[in-house]
């Protein structure tokens, strides 16, 4: 009888996806998707939530304040805004649900 609610209405996060490469700006690809849908889960991080797969200006400073909150980068540093290993295995820890 309430066939009509959409799956959308559940606000459970379920992880769907996984980051398996280096991500930076510029790019456009489902990881980047499913980066987007992790980062916009904190809404200090990424307040915009866009999820287009495509890694622009907004995507890379959201990486930048995860980096920051978890200690993986900081201005200046090498890697500072890029998905690469220590970002991907902390967001897998925290979003992956692995």
């Amino acid at each position: 009888t309430s066939s009509a609610q959409s799956s959308k209405s559940s606000n459970t996060y379920t992880s769907k996806g996984s980051i398996s490469k280096r991500l930076q700006k510029g790019m456009t690809n489902d990881q980047v998707s499913t980066l987007q849908q992790w980062l916009s889960q904190d809404k200090d991080i990424y307040p915009d939530a866009i999820v287009s797969g495509y890694f622009g200006s907004l995507t890379e400073k959201a990486v930048q304040k995860f980096q920051e909150k978890y200690g993986i980068a900081g201005p200046g540093e090498e890697g500072y805004g890029v998905v690469g290993p220590k970002t991907r295995a902390k967001l897998s820890e925290i979003f992956g649900g692995n």
